[in-house]
């Protein structure tokens, strides 16, 4: 019988937030993910007996991980979360007021009735200065307690009675609770490897691993790889060579591997996807067997978009040949960003319903490889994806026309369909191109200052010890690291921009100090220029417009906020973007929304515009890409006729405030999604909802 494999490989990465030489974390968030995620995938898949998956852990993370396991690390957030609240210095309050909001609103504050309520208090508010100043020491430590909370996985609130305690106790949290969370917490995170390296053992999970600091391989070996991926790519005009960085990283990788699971990995995930011909030579000479990589590379190398080509295992290469998956694009970002907004039965339906689909049409024994994040995307999800992972896995159980297996299995079983390829074309998940990365202003600037450090250091090698060119070289290779170059430039967006940026440019001004030369004036100076021009615009005054589908004059949405959606927030691939700029405002009585881009293909031709709220409740609001002028009930609130929308030159939308049961003070949580037929085809923002701001204490504002 004909069977369809499923190869998931979940990547588990953050970049190396810590500055080595201030022995500092300067961001939480591999903490923060550790208590919620990177133990919480396979302890979902380890409930079941015959599901199998592979795990990519980047060895600069498991350093990381290892760090925070002791116990306590100079993390800045966490120090501060830490303290008693009487220490806490005027800044750490105006710090903590804004950092212990960072959950999602829906599925991470809303479960929590007194974490809500500090949410809304905090919204009734204009300035941050005023909502810390009103925030009394009761406040302060629920709102540390509920936050940590908030981030627990389901496998410590399912096994930690201390946790289930704190989370009946609701409010009211001393100290003592929070030195006591805190001290679970850390010992959960030293379960996290153990656990990795048991399932291994076990042969339910394979679990892989990347060059060690999450650099992009065929760019440090070859610029003009970026060329070779985009003929109209711009690259930097000074450039180091990295060559040797690259087999560093591997080998470095490779190293850490074996000192943590015993054994040396078979199969690594490239950062990003990211291979070309030259990067698949250095790996299979180094021992890799197998690698994961994107459809659009496979069809740019194949000259061909026959979809089915994508189900089969590849060998790649002729003389030092690799085997190859390229992930199903399609598959992998339902789960990452469609599903979440679904209910997790409907999303098991259709996943599922999907394989059958291919397993009916494809006439070979297919893999399917499904790659993805395995951190970032759960959060949007009810109960961190527990509901939908448990289903998709019982589905999966059950199915005699499928299977899982790691990626080592797929090599090892003869029946599945083979292909080779003599060479591939570089390229990346993204577009199959490495324009997230190299090309924009920003982005190759951060290339040269790197290359001009790197070279000052190659200079100065000679007369350093070899502990300082050890030092240096870590600098070196934490710098090369993709995320940084990920969020230069005008196509990603986060509001913690700047904390890369200076993150970015310490690690090369360490190397400088270490190297005793004098940095150049440039390194002190902010690379990040493009987001200043963008930042969210607040709402200005009231606005009453006609919903028309036009910006019938200069004033009618002149008083509105706005947020770019093509750049700002279009967060990963955002190919065939229709929406370019959402506009909000409102009256005593509405909310109104307008957004412009291109949608005149998208007219009278089934598709609808999908918008999620979330005010002191929440709703869903589906109304159609039509010509015609739409005035429908809200459903879910039972106030009639309160929908009002109209689309031609922009999509203009009201709906009373009674609806979302808020009043003027505010903060509104929104996403917007493109639809046809049931199915997502475009969401802004991929990962999670904008914040707006629905308030009137704007007066102060008014201009003329």
């Amino acid at each position: 019988m004909k069977k369809l494999h499923l190869a998931f490989l979940w990547h588990m990465h953050q970049p190396y937030y810590k500055d080595d030489m201030q022995n500092e974390y300067k961001m939480p968030w591999v903490f923060l993910h550790a208590i919620k995620d990177y133990y919480e995938l396979p302890y979902y898949l380890s409930k079941f007996e015959n599901i199998k998956a592979t795990f990519n852990l980047v060895p600069s993370l498991i350093e990381q991980l290892e760090e925070y396991e002791k116990g306590f690390v100079n993390d800045i957030f966490l120090s501060s979360v830490q303290k008693e609240v009487s220490l806490l210095t005027r800044e750490e309050r105006l710090f903590l007021a804004e950092t212990l909001f960072f959950s999602n609103l829906k599925t991470m504050i809303h479960p929590f009735a007194r974490y809500t309520e500090l949410y809304a208090k905090k919204s009734s508010y204009k300035e941050l200065e005023d909502f810390a100043d009103s925030l009394d020491s009761t406040d302060i430590i629920d709102l540390e307690v509920l936050f940590l909370l908030s981030w627990c996985s389901n496998a410590l609130r399912e096994n930690s009675t201390l946790v289930k305690n704190l989370i009946s106790k609701g409010r009211n949290f001393t100290q003592s609770d929070k030195t006591e969370l805190f001290a679970e917490l850390f010992a959960f995170v030293g379960k996290i490897i153990p656990f990795y390296k048991e399932l291994q053992n076990q042969g339910k999970i394979e679990v892989a691993t990347t060059p060690f600091y999450h650099p992009i391989l065929p760019l440090l070996l070859d610029k003009n790889a970026a060329k070779e991926a985009d003929r109209n790519a711009q690259t930097p005009k000074i450039f180091a060579d990295f060559r040797s960085d690259a087999s560093l990283h591997i080998d470095d990788a490779i190293a850490k591997y074996e000192s943590v699971f015993g054994v040396k990995p078979s199969t690594f995930w490239p950062a990003e996807g990211s291979i070309s011909k030259e990067a698949l030579e250095l790996l299979s000479k180094s021992g890799v067997k197998y690698v994961g990589a994107d459809e659009d590379v496979l069809f740019k190398s194949l000259e061909s978009r026959y979809r089915f080509d994508i189900y089969k295992k590849y060998t790649v290469g002729k003389d030092n040949k690799i085997g190859v998956l390229f992930r199903d694009k399609g598959l992998s970002d339902l789960v990452g960003f469609t599903y979440s907004g679904k209910d997790a039965k409907e999303a098991v339906h259709d996943f599922i319903g999907q394989l059958k689909e291919l397993y009916n049409s494809i006439s070979f024994e297919a893999v399917i490889p499904i790659i993805l994040d395995g951190e970032n995307a759960w959060e949007y999800y009810e109960h961190n994806a527990r509901d939908f992972f448990e289903g998709l896995y019982a589905e999966l159980e059950k199915c005699d026309w499928c299977d899982t297996l790691t990626f080592s299995e797929v090599f090892k079983e003869n029946d599945i369909e083979s292909s080779s390829i003599d060479s591939i074309k570089p390229g990346s998940w993204i577009y199959g191109t490495f324009s997230t990365w190299m090309g924009h202003e920003e982005k190759n600037r951060a290339w040269e200052l790197l290359s001009e450090t790197k070279i000052a250091f190659k200079e100065a090698k000679s007369s350093l010890s070899s502990d300082t060119i050890k030092a240096a070289t870590r600098e070196l290779m934490v710098a090369e690291g993709s995320d940084w170059f990920w969020w230069y430039g005008d196509d990603h967006y986060t509001p913690q921009a700047d904390e890369f940026d200076e993150l970015f440019r310490k690690h090369l001004l360490n190397i400088y100090k270490l190297i005793a030369k004098e940095p150049p004036g440039r390194l002190f100076e902010s690379i990040n220029k493009t987001k200043a021009a963008k930042i969210k615009q607040k709402p200005k005054n009231y606005i009453m417009p006609e919903i028309d589908g036009k910006m019938t004059d200069f004033y009618e949405w002149l008083g509105a906020g706005s947020i770019d959606l093509d750049a700002e927030f279009s967060a990963m691939d955002s190919s065939g973007f229709h929406f370019e700029k959402l506009f909000w405002g409102f009256d005593d009585e509405k909310i109104y929304f307008a957004i412009s881009g291109k949608f005149a293909e998208l007219i009278d031709k089934g598709y609808d515009l999908s918008v999620e709220l979330v005010g002191s409740r929440a709703i869903k609001i589906k109304v159609p890409f039509s010509s015609n002028y739409h005035r429908t009930d809200c459903v879910e609130t039972g106030v009639k006729g309160c929908i009002e929308s109209a689309v031609a030159e922009v999509f203009e939308l009201s709906l009373p405030k009674s609806c979302l049961e808020c009043g003027s003070d505010i903060l509104l949580q929104a996403s917007f999604e493109i639809q046809k037929g049931g199915k997502v085809l475009e969401k802004a923002p991929l990962y999670g909802s904008l914040q707006l701001e629905v308030n009137e204490k704007f007066l102060e504002d008014w201009y003329i």
